[in-house]
């Protein structure tokens, strides 16, 4: 079983970020989605519009993703991360 990862700030889920979810699902078995903390999205954008919780809802609410998890303070993409959850591919 493939694992397949994405991340990413999801605030109010342009299309764009939709067509991320459904490619990265397409690549394996299984997509595994890490969302971005308001600190770290406001360190290099802006701060998000809708909570952490909130973009975690939304991106749980289309169905795609089998787990969606906060992500830690950066950087989000540790070694321990991919062991924990047996990703496979980081899209």
């Amino acid at each position: 079983m493939l694992t397949v990862f994405t991340e990413g700030v999801f605030d109010l889920l342009p299309m764009n970020h939709m067509r991320l979810l459904h490619e990265a699902r397409a690549m394996g078995d299984r997509l595994l989605v890490g969302v971005t903390p308001d600190d770290d999205t406001a360190s290099y954008k802006r701060r998000p519009i809708l909570t952490l919780e909130e973009r975690m809802e939304t991106v749980r609410a289309t169905g795609i993703a089998a787990h969606v998890l906060p992500l830690p303070h950066r950087p989000g993409i540790t070694a321990e991360l991919l062991d924990e959850h047996a990703i496979g591919l980081v899209v």
